[in-house]
């Protein structure tokens, strides 16, 4: 093992000491066998152990009360053993970044509760340019102030997924998410994100405060509880005092919300660009659907394709249409577009004259043949998304049928 590589990751002390209880010495090796420290290394998960680095990334969407942030930090500080992140990120509107800005930062609270679970250097680190995360519009060059449409809430959607995503796909950081502030649909897609691009030693967790510590009308308002408690007035919307509470009563609970991670089994789909959140929920959705289709057996004897039980016999034209694009499919090349190209791609079929496909009257033929098809896939199967799937005509020009090839088989 290189001895310099160690020392700068500031790991050399724990390494000599793991060295030292298996028996090495650097300047001799072990007492019975005379035996170079380098010659023999650490095992690989002692090496992985002692060498990785892990990063620990706090999550949040924020509203208007900044206090579900250091509520939840104060509550993971109190595990046991106890976990501290080392970055804290909140996704929130330009209303919310105001909030946590005035409330948090330069209040001064932050370096508080720093101080009050003993925070590190490298720990909580909170405050620089991308910590606030502000959501920005869908249709206006400008933040949002509030989540108040459909569209703002498509914009909260795709802010949350893009940061969850780019978290989850560093395999050096280990993310916690809290669903406990903003908007109810905030929360909603934080736990979305996190089932579809979260692994396993991810968590989601939510913070929950015994009232009256929950209220916007407590005075000072509570952030976290503190070693020398203070007392809290309660205020009704008149400005009245109702009640007076020791900070000592405060009780505040993380909340564990298990998830079930998906990203293992739309690998393949997640390396893509997502395209946003609905596009990336549309795209999964297709591949759960397809991961419910039947086998497709074509059978070129018979002219025949069988969906699950359900039997399409083709005349000879349209079975040489469906047989080309079904065997472009299956080598998972790319789809037709346009009538002249497919035209020249039947001609080896022997159902056409190879002249007769080089008419543009007979490129019109291929398109009412292919109609012909789409009609005969309707009456035999009774899930018209299935027959949308085996008709051969697309948006834009595109001839192809969309079915998995590990579902198809030709008999």
């Amino acid at each position: 093992m290189d001895e310099d590589k160690i020392q700068s990751r500031g790991r050399l002390r724990d390494v000599l000491a793991l060295a030292k209880s298996d028996g090495f010495c650097l300047n001799g090796g072990m007492k019975s066998k005379r035996q170079s420290f380098i010659s023999k290394p650490f095992p690989k998960t002692r090496r992985n152990r002692l060498l990785k680095t892990e990063s620990i990334v706090l999550a949040a969407v924020t509203g208007e009360s900044p206090a579900v942030l250091t509520e939840t930090v104060w509550a993971l500080a109190r595990e046991k053993p106890r976990v501290l992140p080392h970055r804290v990120i909140a996704i929130t509107t330009t209303r919310g970044r105001e909030r946590l800005k005035a409330e948090l930062l330069e209040s001064g609270i932050w370096n508080k509760l720093r101080k009050e679970v003993g925070a590190k250097k490298g720990e909580l680190l909170f405050g620089a340019s991308d910590s606030i995360r502000v959501i920005g519009s869908r249709t206006e060059s400008c933040d949002l102030e509030d989540i108040v449409t459909a569209e703002d809430n498509l914009a909260a959607a795709d802010a949350i997924l893009e940061t969850v995503r780019g978290l989850t796909s560093n395999p050096d950081i280990r993310l916690i998410a809290s669903l406990a502030g903003g908007r109810k649909t905030m929360s909603t897609f934080m736990a979305l994100a996190l089932t579809l691009v979260g692994r396993p030693e991810d968590r989601l967790c939510h913070v929950l405060v015994n009232p009256p510590f929950d209220s916007p009308w407590l005075r000072p308002k509570f952030y976290f509880p503190i070693r020398s408690s203070i007392r809290h007035e309660l205020k009704d919307q008149s400005g009245k005092t109702v009640e007076i509470v020791s900070s000592a009563k405060a009780r505040i609970e993380l909340a564990e919300v298990p998830f079930v991670p998906l990203a293992k089994l739309f690998e393949r789909d997640l390396k893509q660009a997502a395209g946003g959140y609905a596009g990336l929920v549309a795209r999964l959705r297709g591949r759960v659907e397809e991961g419910q289709l039947p086998l497709l057996r074509i059978t070129p004897a018979q002219r025949m394709v069988q969906a699950g039980e359900r039997r399409i016999h083709l005349n000879a034209q349209e079975f040489a249409m469906f047989e080309v694009v079904a065997q472009r499919r299956l080598r998972g090349e790319s789809d037709v577009q346009g009538w002249k190209y497919f035209a020249d791609l039947l001609k080896p079929s022997g159902a056409w004259r190879a002249e007769q496909l080089d008419d543009a009257e007979e490129w019109e033929h291929l398109r009412k043949l292919a109609n012909s098809i789409r009609r005969k896939l309707k009456q035999a199967l009774s899930d018209s998304s299935m027959a949308d799937r085996l008709a051969l005509t697309r948006q834009r020009g595109r001839i192809e049928i969309e079915w998995p090839r590990e579902k198809i088989s030709f008999i």
